[in-house]
């Protein structure tokens, strides 16, 4: 850290504490004895969705509430409750730690969420996500539902 003062890139750090930009550090300068505050942050990863066309396009965390938002319609779910369940969903494809996701692993991640959230919303979100061809499909997957509930039951 260069020193506001002098210019000296000689300082230690006197004291650190957790803001909420991050981490602010008091340095005193080795060369002319002031002290100064730095603010570090950790930058943000920046997350690439593969779509199944090939194309690549920025995360958006603003479509994926949308998406939570229309699985989770007329179920008594506040907005904070929908944005705790769509942070918990991108720190999961986050951990992942790569760059760039297939949209597929974003729609999985969004199913196995809601899956233990609210069943009728995994519902939903499975009839757009799985693209249903007939009715035994959905009526497929309804059943499977139904029978591992049972089993944990």
């Amino acid at each position: 850290m260069k020193c506001p003062i002098c210019g000296s890139i000689e300082s230690k750090v006197i004291d650190s504490r957790q803001s909420d930009k991050g981490i602010r550090r008091r340095r005193k300068c080795d060369k002319c004895g002031s002290r100064f505050t730095t603010n570090e942050s950790t930058e943000e990863q920046c997350l690439i969705v593969k779509k199944k066309s090939g194309s690549l396009e920025p995360f958006s965390h603003e479509k994926l509430t949308n998406r939570v938002v229309i699985a989770l319609a007329n179920r008594s779910i506040t907005q904070k409750t929908v944005e705790v369940l769509v942070n918990d969903i991108i720190a999961d494809i986050k951990r992942s730690g790569r760059k760039e996701v297939n949209s597929s692993e974003v729609g999985e991640a969004t199913l196995a969420h809601l899956r233990k959230f609210d069943e009728i919303a995994y519902i939903r979100f499975a009839s757009v996500f799985l693209k249903f061809n007939t009715v035994d499909e959905f009526t497929n997957l309804v059943t499977k539902l139904k029978t591992q509930q049972a089993l944990h039951a």
